[in-house]
């Protein structure tokens, strides 16, 4: 190993002791306790699951301790008789002592002499009951055990659906801001791999827990009706038991949270390379993005083994307490035998280390569990993370319904600035612009001087940091966000179409239309050109992203979609900036085709889309520079008439 890679080796375990130290911001019953709010709809289904549980553990337990009476009624006794030569056979059993073997196995001879005193008949019955009794465990577990997993996958399967329709729901509820500035990597990875692992959390509860925990509670009832001397023994052995499973638990924790976050990682680079993938094969990438893939899944691999050490390390020593404690047990019981204390029978020794074994394995599943389940409740912490952030602003309590914008638009004393009051520089400075209903207003300006984030606080992508905007006289917070965006419609630079048909694209925008709607507004759009060249027409799948289709098609088609929805307000945002003079013109027209008859706003660059707009924005260090038509702007000294020159010069040459 190279001297780089045993430094980033060295700075990374640091780094993982420092997490392992540092304490964690929820405590995993909290966690766990918010987890398990998911499976409240179906507490009843639980309830029934956890008696199947006690009835199945039971059964296996009342299986272990069975051996107690075989040897000491059935066995040893018997092997005294037949020492003497007495007939031991099913015909000597007499039906009348059947009637006193139960409360003869309850209450198991204590000594020597009194089992060579058991008759053969005594013997026989104790062996036919002990018999008919497994044989009836047998014939219950298996119906128990199966509607117990089948309910239990039921409660699970749902919980599943639930939680992923909580955070799909969450995503779609959170600000704008949320996904402008997270990585798509990071937040496909939480949604996706941190939901799926926080669920393990519920299936460890429901499945491995409750029935570990009923076999370990059960267990530990039957060692004390066997010999609570003995248990109390056993028990001496618990608190290590314990304090290594925590100890480990916590460590656990710390180092998954740590891998899940470098999972993250590892999902950006995948979805960089899918999203650059032109980008790299035209610069000779590959290399370049298959070394820095590597780099990160190497550091994935490196954190993962952090969690697995742990993991193996609780295990082993679990193992080795466990494994030490049933010798001692063992020889233990086998002593007091000897010396005949306690009252401990050759048959109690057996039935207790039976019981034993059989209780040490689902005590190792639930220190396994433990473990697997602090890895699960650090993914459930990224999950609520999510959860927990704010969505977007609720409508006020009084917020009303419009059906359509009649009067005006009003920007009132308009300031916004990304991150809150304390983020820094303003976006937007003190905008004062009335626009009438009906008008066509176009925005220009260089680069980065707030245009589009003026027409998306006209649509509530963000609330404003001081001021508003008002529809018809109405701070736009005072209306039903769903009621406002009912009278809008964007159409944006990068033309996004869902992978669907051509029909389905453009119905988006009104569900409930009729083919002739989505026809007509297709026609507007100038969609029905090239769709009539297509062999299957409205019915052509896009693919992903419309990736089948060219990028004037695609707009067209989100054109047609804006034009269905019949807004009272459009908004163009840099929707001319990639196209075709063809399809520009195409645009132009749909453009003019709603001319007062709907309020638009057009972002824009290009002199041909803006200059028969009623008014001109003017945009410059986020407030208004200039305001007027294009032939009283460019009769004027300012950024317009300089914006204008640049392109005319372009053009000329």
């Amino acid at each position: 190993m190279g001297t780089d890679a045993q430094s980033s080796l060295a700075q990374e375990s640091d780094a993982d002791e420092a997490s392992a130290r540092a304490p964690v911001d929820l405590s995993t019953l909290a966690l766990l306790s918010r987890m398990l709010r998911f499976a409240r709809p179906y507490v009843g289904t639980i309830i029934f699951c956890v008696a199947l549980t006690l009835v199945f553990s039971g059964g296996r337990y009342a299986r272990a301790w069975l051996m107690q009476p075989l040897l000491d009624e059935v066995l040893l006794p018997a092997h005294a008789l037949t020492s003497e030569s007495v007939d031991i056979s099913w015909s000597a059993f007499n039906p009348e002592t059947s009637a006193t073997v139960l409360s003869g196995l309850s209450t198991p001879s204590t000594n020597t002499e009194q089992s060579l005193q058991t008759t053969p008949n005594t013997i026989v019955a104790n062996l036919r009951f002990i018999l008919l009794a497994a044989l009836a465990l047998a014939l219950i577990s298996p119906v128990v055990l199966f509607l117990r997993l089948y309910l239990l996958s039921f409660v699970l399967g749902r919980v599943s659906v639930d939680i992923k329709n909580t955070l799909a729901a969450k995503l779609l509820r959170l600000p704008l801001g949320f996904h402008r500035t997270k990585h798509s990597g990071e937040t496909l990875n939480r949604a996706l791999n941190d939901a799926t692992t926080s669920e393990d959390a519920l299936k460890l509860v429901f499945g491995d827990f409750l029935q570990a925990g009923a076999m370990v509670v059960g267990g530990t009832v039957t060692l004390f009706f066997i010999s609570w001397q003995l248990t109390l023994v056993a028990l001496l052995s618990a608190p290590a038991v314990i304090g290594t499973v925590a100890w480990f638990a916590r460590r656990i924790r710390n180092s998954a949270r740590r891998r899940q976050e470098q999972l993250g990682e590892v999902t950006q680079r995948l979805v960089d390379i899918l999203a650059g993938i032109k980008v790299i094969k035209a610069f000779g990438g590959e290399m370049i993005e298959e070394n820095a893939f590597k780099r990160e899944a190497d550091r994935l691999f490196r954190r993962d083994m952090k969690v697995v050490k742990n993991r193996v390390l609780s295990r082993s020593l679990v193992d080795l307490f466990t494994g030490i404690t049933g010798i001692v047990m063992l020889g233990l019981g086998a002593w007091l035998v000897m010396r005949g204390m306690w009252g401990i029978t050759p048959g109690a020794v057996a039935a207790f280390a039976t019981v034993l074994a059989t209780t040490y394995r689902p005590l190792k599943t639930l220190s396994r569990g433990w473990s697997k389940l602090n890895e699960a409740l650090a993914s459930a912490e990224r999950f609520f993370e999510i959860l927990d952030m704010d969505a977007e602003h609720a409508d006020r309590q009084d917020a009303v319904a419009i059906d359509d914008v009649r009067e005006s638009i009003v920007f009132r004393n308009l300031s916004f600035q990304y991150g809150g009051a304390s983020a820094g520089e303003l976006v937007l400075n003190n905008i004062n612009l009335t626009v009438r209903a009906g008008e066509v207003i176009a925005l220009v300006g260089r680069s980065g001087e707030g245009k589009t984030t003026l027409v998306d606080l006209l649509m509530r992508f963000h609330e404003p940091s001081h001021g508003a905007v008002e529809v018809d006289g109405r701070d736009i917070r005072d209306i039903r966000r769903e009621s406002l965006m009912a009278q809008m419609a964007l159409v944006s630079q990068e033309p996004f179409l869902f992978d669907t048909t051509i029909l389905e694209n453009i119905r988006y925008a009104k569900p409930n239309a009729s083919n002739e709607d989505v026809m007509q507004a297709a026609g507007v759009a100038r969609v029905d050109e090239f769709v009539d060249q297509l062999p299957e027409a409205y019915e052509t799948e896009v693919g992903e992203f419309g990736m089948r289709l060219s990028g004037g098609q695609r707009q067209r088609i989100t054109i047609a979609r804006a034009l269905l929805k019949n807004p009272a307000v459009m908004v163009f945002d840099e929707a001319t900036s990639a196209l075709d003079a063809k399809t520009e013109q195409t645009v132009q027209d749909a453009i003019d085709s709603l001319r007062g008859n709907r309020t638009l706003f057009i972002v824009a660059h290009r002199l041909s889309t803006i200059r028969r707009a009623d008014r001109i924005v003017v945009m410059e260090r986020g407030q208004i520079a200039q305001l007027g038509t294009h032939d009283e702007l460019v009769n004027q000294p300012g950024l317009y008439r300089e914006l204008v020159g640049l392109q005319s010069d372009d053009t000329a040459s």
